[in-house]
């Protein structure tokens, strides 16, 4: 599978790179280093897995997001934790929501392969905002798929 990763930080970019070389399933990997470039390159090299960073100068990742999830899967790979980030991400139809510095090769190929397979990925942050009501007290979406059990599981498991 093809996966681009699209980050201004070019360090993240190169461990990125490690640890997809890592990971069997990937057979190409792509790099763009600003929004920009990643409109570019996702039109000529047709990723099936992107992993875009939110924060970049000039078009946020959360600005390009809905130009790209019809065409491919995108987890959002982020140091940023914010609730409100997290919901716009998933709302506009990024496939994960992942905080990099706490993901090995491991999860990085899970990731990668849940996505790629129609699932949705999320972080422990992502999980949390998620499974408990927003701010001005609405259900969580996924809580009426699951049982009080099956909530009471994913809470505990949010809460470490």
């Amino acid at each position: 599978m093809k996966v681009m990763i699209v980050d201004d930080n070019i360090i993240v970019r190169a461990g990125l790179r490690a640890v997809l070389s890592r990971v069997e399933s990937v057979t190409d990997v792509f790099e763009a280093e600003d929004a920009f470039a990643a409109l570019e390159a996702t039109a000529t090299e047709s990723p099936d897995i992107v992993l875009l960073d939110i924060s970049m100068p000039g078009r946020s990742g959360l600005d390009i997001l809905p130009e790209l999830v019809d065409r491919m899967s995108v987890i959002m790979l982020t140091s940023l934790k914010d609730p409100q980030l997290i919901r716009r991400a998933l709302d506009a139809g990024a496939r994960g929501y992942l905080v990099h510095g706490q993901l090995g090769v491991n999860e990085v190929a899970g990731a990668i392969e849940t996505c790629q397979h129609g699932g949705l990925v999320l972080g422990r942050e992502a999980a949390d905002v998620i499974l408990r009501s927003s701010d001005d007290d609405r259900p969580s979406p996924l809580r009426r798929h699951v049982t009080d059990r099956e909530a009471e599981i994913l809470d505990l498991a949010t809460g470490g």
